[in-house]
């Protein structure tokens, strides 16, 4: 319920400084989703290092160094699909012709 409320005041607050939808998009993504894309990333990284420091402490063990590179692999994957995301919307901005206002 909290982090509706907080989504709901985001976009009501990028409404209100939008004078028409290239900066309305503009906004959103400023304010909404780049926070979600970096929090996101930062999830990512962590589960990436977890991973490898899991490998290396559990060096003899076979069942934790598994775990650790599925965490590794895990943790590649997320990077890539939030860098990918941050490229994606950046060219949809200019595929829509808001590429002024996406920056």
């Amino acid at each position: 319920m909290f982090l509706k409320e907080i989504f709901i005041i985001k976009i009501a607050s990028a409404a209100e400084k939008a004078s028409d939808a290239a900066n309305l998009i503009g906004n959103i993504k400023k304010d909404i989703i780049y926070p979600i894309i970096a929090f996101f990333f930062v999830l990512s990284t962590v589960v990436f290092i977890w991973g490898v420091v899991e490998m290396i402490a559990g060096a003899e063990n076979e069942e934790k160094r598994t775990a650790g590179k599925r965490h590794i692999i895990y943790g590649l994957i997320g990077l890539f699909i939030m860098i990918a995301s941050g490229g994606l919307i950046s060219i949809l901005c200019v595929f829509f012709g808001y590429n002024t206002n996406c920056q």
